[in-house]
Order: C-alpha cells, then structure tokens, then sequence
C-alpha cells in the first residue's frame, strides 16, 4: 500500500515537469526549402556608354546605372582587349584628353594619362597580358607628330618605354617586341627599352593593321601614277601584306578596286575585305597563307546594296556588315553558315560583337544590342549616345 503522501508528492513533480518543458527555450524552426532565384531585371549585358557628360556603366541583369566620370565632353577613339574582357579609350574634357580603361570586374574607371589639347592617342594591347602600350604626342602645324612619348599600362602603373622620336604605336607584337613609329618610318622596338630591331620607310603607307598574332602586317599603299589619257596624275592605292616588319609584301588587290576597311580573322589568317566589284562593293575574304580569296556573300544571292565596314565574329565563323542602298539608307546584315541576314535598319556603320549571339548596333533611338535573326534585345534609348564597351555579364571578366 502507497504512503499516505506519496501520490501528492508525484503529482507535484508531474507538474513541475511540464512547466519546465514550457519554459524551455524551443529549438529555431529552419524551412530547408530553398529560395526561389530572383528573377533578373533585364538582359545579361554591361554597357560602358557616353551620353551627355556622364561615361556611365549600365548594368543591364541588375538594372542598374553607375555614373564613373563626368565633364565630359566626348569619346574619341575605343581599342578592347583581344580577349574583350576590358577596353582602354580617349575623351576629350576641357582642355585636354585622357586616356583611361574600363573593366567590369575593376568596378571603376582607371584615368592613366592626360595631355592639353590638341593631342593624339594610340593604343596597343598586348597578345595575351592584361597589359597595353600606348602613344600620345602633340601635332605639328602641319599635322606631322610632334613631341610625345611610348609608354606601357599594367598593373594601375604607366612607366616609358623610353622611345624618344617614335610617338605612335601601332602593335604589341606577339614575340614582346613593339611596332611603333614616327611621320616617315615604322620600327619594331624592345618594348623594354625601344632598341631598334628593323626598319621601315612608310611615308607611302596608310591604313596599317596588324593581324592579332603580329604576324601580318596589312596596309594601303599609296602613289600617284601619270595617266597619259588624262594627262595628270592619279591616286594609286593598293592593298598589300606583308610581315610584321613589312618584309616580303604581296599585293592583294590592286587600285582598280579601292580596297577599304581591312579586317582580320581573330583566328586565323584571314583578311575581310570591301572591294570594287562591278560597279558596287562586295565583302571578299582572302586567306592570305593559302593565297585564296573569295567573295563573302555570292554576287547572285547578295542583297542589293554596298557591303562595307566587316566584323568578325568572336570565334570568326560569322561577319557583321553595313549594308548601303543605293538611296543611302544603311541597315546591319550578318553572314555566318552560308548564308545572309539582313537586321535591322542603322545610322552608322556596325559597332561590332557583343558575344556569339549578340551584335550592337547604332539605331535613330540608340545604341542597340541585336540577337542574330534581327530581334532587339535592348536600346540605350539616346541618339547622341556613344558606346564605349560592351560584355556579357555572365563572362568571365579579368582572367587571361
């Protein structure tokens, strides 16, 4: 039989039990479930972009605006890296001109170099460094090269390369050398010290355009020929390529077909070019180490118009083109597996790629990036704006 108390006293201890388990801090309540991805406000795209006196970098995924610098005035000229995951470019601000370089993984603008106006840039980047050598120099009167300097950019530093007659880069070649030059010679120079390493008289030389490589060396070369129907003398330009020291030329095309606007393969040795052909100017490609050419689009499946200002894509699979009727109006076509698509209708020639898929445009609302069959895929809605730079917001930026 139970003490006479006993059944109290479990009672109480029931009691104080569950008060205790009450009382309890109770453990955090966790939902496994994981969250639903934020759906992305716009299109995959950076936009580097001048408009008015503001460069702003237009973070399309985001939809977001970071104004980077102010006053101004305009953008001058736009190299991107051979790899496109940086830009360096020139603006005019007041009374002088700046060159700076752009990221979108820095998160900001690098301001290099500046110089009083009036000046002249020149850019070069290097093969496959985040590196690039530049040249500015003040124009004579006569619009000869004045006094001015070769300097390399890397690593947020600038340091001289230490040419003193030699103002204007043209190419950072892919065996480290330097191609530079000055109103009447091209040199290639150590890009350590600007020791001279050959020699070319270019006073005959326009429109020079070194393959990516450095390898070639492509170029108008221009004189003037007695015209004895005429009785006078007439231009001369032909095209040509040669090394990068412009040893063992071969001429491409002659003056009858006014070559212009001389675009290399990224990838191979492939030279697109606008040609006279039958009265209107036709895109042709020429494989310079095979020694072939031949015509972009077919004469009898072209569209009706003068193709010019050629772009290839980046795998160098496709070419963007400038399409000109004989009224004038433009509109951006694109060629790739064999055949031709006309976009849409621009203001200007063809910006260039964006990506694989993706080409920007100059349209009568803005800066337009297009998909491959014509669709727009967004307008920076601004006539008067300039774009500077353009990338895919999934790549990767700032790894070589």
């Amino acid at each position: 039989m139970p003490h006479p108390r006993s059944l109290p006293a479990v009672l109480l201890l029931v009691a104080v039990a569950l008060l205790t388990i009450r009382c309890a801090p109770s453990e955090p309540v966790t939902d496994d479930t994981p969250d639903e991805p934020e759906e992305p406000a716009g299109p995959a795209y950076t936009l580097l972009a001048h408009t008015d006196t503001h460069i702003v970098a237009h973070m399309l995924a985001v939809d977001e605006a970071d104004t980077l610098h102010t006053s101004v005035e305009r953008v001058i000229q736009h190299v991107a890296a051979p790899n496109h995951d940086a830009v360096a470019f020139t603006y005019a601000s007041d009374d002088s001109l700046y060159l700076a370089r752009y990221a979108p993984s820095d998160k900001g603008l690098q301001v290099l170099h500046a110089h009083p106006s009036p000046a002249n840039y020149s850019v070069a980047w290097h093969p496959t460094d985040d590196a690039f050598a530049y040249g500015v120099y003040t124009p004579t009167p006569n619009d000869n090269r004045g006094a001015g300097t070769v300097r390399i950019a890397q690593e947020n530093d600038t340091h001289s390369v230490g040419c003193s007659a030699s103002t204007e880069v043209l190419a950072w070649l892919s065996d480290g050398e330097l191609s530079v030059r000055d109103d009447e010679n091209l040199y290639v120079v150590g890009a350590d010290d600007c020791a001279t390493q050959a020699t070319l008289d270019i006073r005959r030389h326009h429109q020079l355009t070194y393959h990516p490589s450095g390898r070639y060396l492509a170029y108008i070369y221009r004189t003037l020929e007695y015209n004895r129907s005429a009785n006078e003398y007439q231009p001369d330009s032909s095209l040509y390529v040669s090394s990068a020291s412009g040893t063992n030329e071969t001429l491409l095309f002659g003056n009858e077909r006014a070559a212009r606007h001389a675009t290399w393969a990224p990838d191979t040795f492939e030279l697109a070019v606008s040609v006279e052909e039958e009265g209107t100017r036709r895109i042709v490609v020429s494989d310079v180490a095979s020694e072939e050419t031949t015509f972009l689009v077919s004469p009898a499946e072209a569209p009706a118009g003068a193709q010019t200002h050629p772009h290839w894509s980046p795998e160098g699979d496709a070419v963007a083109f400038t399409l000109t009727t004989d009224n004038g109006t433009q509109q951006a076509a694109v060629h790739q597996a064999g055949s031709t698509d006309l976009l849409m209708p621009v203001t200007g020639p063809v910006w260039g790629w964006v990506d694989a898929q993706t080409i920007a445009l100059p349209t009568e609302d803005g800066p337009t990036l297009t998909d491959l069959n014509g669709s727009p895929i967004y307008t920076l809605e601004d006539s008067s704006t300039t774009l500077i730079g353009a990338w895919p917001a999934e790549a990767v930026i700032g790894k070589r």
